[in-house]
């Protein structure tokens, strides 16, 4: 459940991250949409994965141990398990935690964890935050 200062919350949480480094298990996208969620309602939601791994392969191992699977199933769990609302993309407000694929860290395309800010998609970046446009959204949930 959402704490009465949420929106506060929410926009602290982005702003002290802001030039905050990627680092896989600390400010990774899983780890930092977490984060936004755990300044929201209080409840790390990354408990069980947190500073658990190094790399990418350590983060998909994880992953899919608390999942069973990627990015999108750990969001579903963590969603279903908590009563998120499940959300149309296009209807997606500042706080919303979004699913979406991204050339972000790469040329390849990637899933990847943000939460939606200031109309963007706001997501770890390697220097830090990055600002993305909403249209790549695929999945939207609101923790309520």
């Amino acid at each position: 459940m959402r704490k009465k200062e949420w929106l506060a919350c929410t926009i602290e949480t982005v702003e002290e991250r802001r030039f905050v480094p990627f680092k896989w298990g600390f400010n990774d996208c899983a780890t930092f949409a977490c984060d936004v969620m755990l300044a929201q309602t209080g409840v790390d939601y990354a408990e069980s994965f947190r500073h658990k791994y190094k790399t990418g392969l350590g983060a998909a191992r994880e992953l899919l141990r608390f999942a069973g699977g990627g990015l999108k199933e750990t969001a579903e769990k963590i969603c279903s398990e908590n009563n998120f609302l499940t959300i149309k993309p296009a209807r997606a407000k500042i706080g919303d935690l979004i699913y979406f694929r991204t050339c972000l860290l790469g040329n390849t395309p990637r899933d990847v964890l943000g939460v939606y800010y200031e109309d963007n998609i706001v997501a770890t970046g390697i220097e830090g935050l990055a600002f993305l446009d909403p249209r790549g959204v695929i999945k939207a949930w609101r923790s309520v």
